[in-house]
């Protein structure tokens, strides 16, 4: 999986020495010809419509419904379907259809904590202020922050399932969900000031930060699987996965995920692809592999350890601009774009590593018994290169290799592969 867009460059690295340095892609100014310049830039699937494109379209989108819908009872085990009445649903809340407890806070209506009674589906509108919100012990929650300051305190979620959605400057405070599976949706402009947390034990957790300066403090996803989109200028804090399954981090847009950018799971997949996106370090520990793929001027320090395989593609002018590390089995690295990549360290069975124009600053492939490294384009591979024996560096772009070659260096180009 995680080499499936990038078996081409790996299968022209594999015999990169032979490879001539002229003719030079459109638009990849630098990169060794027939190199790819790498994956395409959009995100893997269809992200949805923005903030101005109908996600936060107002309130005549209606209320989001819970996963398992409110009428559905929550679990297929827990026998006859919860009902409501006055008693379990005391004032302010209104039981609606018989089985979802309502709390509609407009014009004030509730003051100070939302508590939504347990074993039952629970749904919170704020127009107004709401205050705090627990909706630990529902069967599941529907909470829905409209306006400026609907929910300036925190809110919790649990039960099946827990959606919640905050506009324009509406959640201050952090929102943690501990629900089966959540959907914590930042979709207005500022929205979501305070930290997002999820931290399901056998379910999935999805968060958007669709909204300009959205999710401006941690987000953070310890959950079966994880799924985190940032777009313009959102995710201004860390942003982590904690998963046993598969985790996907996608900053989208121009500086988002301004800081670090980290990915515990059994596979992970990081999307740096806004220019200027994860600002600072970019860290991936994944038994089943790894892929990420920065774009212009993002990602700072870029790490990857794994069990598997490790696929870091830095195609873009002044991607990677720290230093690269690869560490597994089967490795490549893609520094593709011009002024991409610091110093390069790659260590495992096998090594793959490409540098166009100006690209990475030395390679270190001596704990790799296997490593080919391609600097074809003009001034690349500036640093010293360093080698234990058989390795093939190949130095066919003009002045590429300035920095000299380490004892047991195989530098020539119909040698290598």
């Amino acid at each position: 999986m995680l080499l499936r867009r990038s078996l081409h460059v790996a299968a022209l690295l594999v015999a990169g020495c032979t490879l001539p340095t002229s003719g030079i892609r459109d638009g990849d100014a630098g990169a060794p010809a027939g190199m790819d310049a790498g994956r395409d830039a959009g995100p893997r699937r269809d992200a949805g419509p923005g903030p101005d494109g109908g996600v936060d379209g107002g309130r005549d989108a209606g209320v989001v419904a819970p996963d398992a819908g409110p009428a559905d009872g929550g679990r297929a085990d827990a026998g006859p379907e919860p009902r409501c009445d006055a008693t379990t649903c005391p004032a302010p809340g209104i039981c609606r259809g018989g089985n979802v407890c309502e709390y509609d806070c407009t014009g004030g209506a509730c003051v100070g904590t939302v508590v939504c009674p347990p074993g039952l589906p629970c749904r919170v509108i704020c127009d107004d202020t709401c205050g705090a919100i627990d909706c630990r012990e529902a069967l599941s929650c529907d909470i829905n922050c409209f306006d400026d300051d609907a929910c300036p305190g925190e809110i919790r979620c649990g039960g099946t399932s827990c959606n919640v959605e905050c506009r324009t400057r509406a959640c201050r405070a952090p929102v943690i969900c501990q629900a089966d599976s959540c959907h914590l949706r930042c979709i207005g402009p500022d929205s979501c000031a305070g930290a997002i947390e999820c931290r399901t034990t056998g379910g999935a957790c999805n968060v958007d930060c669709f909204g300009d300066r959205s999710c401006m403090t941690d987000v953070s996803c310890d959950a079966a699987s994880c799924d985190v989109e940032c777009r313009v200028d959102a995710c201004d804090g860390a942003v982590s996965c904690r998963s046993p399954g598969d985790c996907d981090l996608r900053c989208v847009s121009p500086d988002a995920c301004a800081q670090t950018v980290s990915c515990d799971a059994d596979d992970c997949n990081i999307d740096c692809i806004g220019q200027r996106a994860c600002g600072g370090e970019v860290s991936c520990v994944a038994p089943a592999g790894c892929d990420v793929a920065c774009a212009t001027d993002a990602c700072g320090p870029v790490s990857c350890v794994s069990d598997s395989s490790c696929a870091l593609h830095c195609t873009l002018p002044r991607s990677c601009e720290g230093a690269v590390s690869a560490q597994s089995p089967d490795n490549l690295v893609d520094c593709l774009g011009d002024d991409a990549c610091g110093p390069v360290l790659c260590s495992g069975a096998r090594c793959r590593v490409g540098c166009a124009t100006r690209a990475c600053d030395g390679v270190d492939c001596r704990a790799s018994p296997d490593c080919d490294v391609l600097c074809g384009g003009t001034d690349s591979c500036a640093g010293v290169m360093e080698c234990t024996g058989d390795q093939c560096i190949a130095c066919t772009g003009p002045g590429s290799c300035s920095g000299g070659l380490g004892a047991g260096c195989v530098s020539d180009p119909l040698t290598c592969g």
